[in-house]
């Protein structure tokens, strides 16, 4: 095994978790707090960096968190308040075990749509939006839009048909998509679970205590939602560190271990342990990635694995720029167009500055499942194009697992 290399956390659920949505207690107007699916990363990586953090001063215990500042090795595996050590999070996944089978399950494409048929055989049709043939006026520009296709697999009767909205695809599943074979998504056991499937919602009610005295506060009381996982559900998040880096911090055995933390709002319980392997959550990229077009073009899609935070004021990746076909620019030393795109709602998330015990900044992302059309010149192969994107972020010099891409081919139903 390499010094640095990826292992899966798993997050197991001891009591009902509360992970606070991007609106503040005592909004006007509101009701309970909604508890976010699935956590922050900030969160979990939180948890892991405070449970390695006090595994080191229960080592030393002259040492504490006050100390912080000088303790290099510790700093070079959690970090500090602004900036991570050797510990970088690829994103947070769904698991499920059931009779002894796992399934890694992934956020759905929003490009992705589905028809229920009211059919003896009670049928779901898949299938994907698609570019027009030709461009429109919008108010960006004269622009290429995605569109319902006239037909899939015969049938022209797509009314009703709904995107994949906070809907997660089995990674075989995802596979289907990546090689564009949707029609066999509804053949595979299991494939496209609700959110619901995992979840089921508590409401709880609160008080607030005056810091100073210890005593309620009048008029004070607060609602929240809380979220108990499925027994067979758990969280993985995919974090990659330098083994030589963690060996120095904390004991031998501490990545064959299980450990009880303390994670999200109101510190409730979770179990928390360490997998080696971790290239069985990711699909593979399909063996021909890209299809002709023209006489020196070829086309693929881009998915969002994972949020992201464009470095710029747009949906648009940083230094791309107008151009005759859509949006050109570079990802990862790749010279392509965006010729169009299909992005959620937006995704809002704050979180809490430990360091000064304020609220973080809501902000918000570009959501996972977003997919772009993207075109590039020929003389790139797929191996190159797989290599340079594939699992990779979008962004440069990203540590917190934004923008985590999957390439796979463009879907065209009518041609």
């Amino acid at each position: 095994m390499n010094d640095s290399n990826q292992t899966l956390i798993t997050f197991e659920q001891v009591d009902s978790w509360f992970f606070r949505e991007s609106r503040p207690h005592g909004s006007v107007g509101a009701n309970a707090l909604s508890s976010v699916f699935p956590p922050p990363t900030r969160s979990l990586m939180g948890c892991l960096r405070s449970h390695i953090g006090n595994q080191y001063f229960q080592k030393h215990p002259n040492k504490s968190w006050d100390d912080l500042s000088t303790l290099t090795n510790l700093k070079q595996v959690i970090g500090d308040a602004t900036k991570l050590g050797c510990l970088k999070p690829r994103g947070v996944f769904v698991k499920t075990h059931i009779q002894n089978i796992e399934r890694y399950y992934l956020p759905a494409p929003v490009s992705v749509c589905r028809k229920n048929h009211e059919t003896s055989e009670n049928k779901t049709v898949y299938f994907s939006l698609q570019l027009t043939d030709k461009p429109y006026q919008t108010d960006l520009g004269i622009k290429r839009l995605v569109e319902l296709p006239l037909s899939v697999e015969g049938n022209s009767d797509l009314k009703g048909a709904k995107p994949l909205e906070d809907v997660w695809l089995s990674k075989e599943a995802w596979q289907l998509v990546l090689q564009g074979k949707l029609d066999a998504i509804s053949q595979i056991a299991a494939a496209v679970q609700e959110q619901d499937d995992f979840i089921s919602e508590e409401y709880r009610l609160g008080i607030q205590v005056d810091p100073n005295n210890r005593s309620v506060v009048d008029g004070k009381l607060y609602q929240t939602t809380h979220i108990r996982l499925d027994p067979n559900t758990s969280f993985v998040m995919p974090v990659t560190m330098d083994n030589k880096i963690v060996s120095m911090v904390v004991d031998d055995n501490f990545l064959n271990t299980r450990h009880l933390v303390r994670l999200g709002g109101e510190a409730r319980m979770a179990n928390l342990y360490f997998e080696q392997s971790t290239s069985k959550f990711l699909p593979m990229p399909p063996a021909n990635l890209t299809v002709k077009q023209g006489k020196n073009k070829k086309v693929f899609m881009i998915y969002l694995l994972t949020k992201l935070m464009m470095q710029t004021d747009s949906w648009l990746p940083k230094n791309f720029t107008e151009s005759e076909s859509g949006w050109s620019g570079s990802i990862n030393g790749i010279d392509l167009t965006i010729m169009s795109a299909c992005i959620g709602k937006a995704h809002r998330e704050g979180g809490w500055d430990q360091l000064h015990h304020i609220p973080r900044p809501i902000q918000s992302y570009i959501p996972a499942g977003s997919a772009f059309f993207i075109q590039v010149n020929d003389s790139i192969d797929d191996h190159t194009l797989i290599s340079k994107l594939h699992g990779q972020s979008l962004n440069e010099n990203d540590e917190w697992g934004e923008g985590i891409m999957l390439v796979g081919q463009l879907i065209s139903h009518d041609k």
